[in-house]
């Protein structure tokens, strides 16, 4: 019961990273005033290159997490280790990131650490 919960957690989490990060980038989420008018922007047209790389490295967390969830428990160590180094990327990501896009990761960030825990 406690790895079955554990590999659901880290599916779960791994598929919140990659789905926050593909909104993040793609969705018109950060708003632009010039005086009286505000225009809504993607990610992708005025974001930098630091950006890009973390919301490239949260996708990729996301993605092993996923590999992770999948893998049969007689390689727990394996898993546990995998999930444990991919939760403290996450947190790491979610405190450098802040008040912007790290809120939009802690969710995934929590269950990661979570299915860590329980496998």
């Amino acid at each position: 019961m406690r790895t079955r919960l554990g590999a659901r957690a880290a599916l779960v989490g791994g598929l919140w990273h990659v789905i926050a990060a593909l909104a993040v980038l793609f969705l018109p989420l950060i708003e632009v005033c010039t005086g009286p008018d505000c225009t809504r922007y993607p990610y992708w047209r005025i974001g930098d290159i630091a950006g890009f790389a973390i919301l490239a490295l949260t996708a990729i967390l996301g993605l092993m997490a996923i590999a992770a969830s999948r893998v049969r428990m007689n390689t727990r160590n394996w898993v546990r280790l995998t999930l444990g180094l991919l939760s403290l990327t996450s947190v790491v990501v979610v405190y450098v990131t802040g008040w912007s896009i790290g809120l939009a990761l802690a969710p995934g960030t929590l269950l990661l650490l979570m299915a860590a825990l329980l496998t």
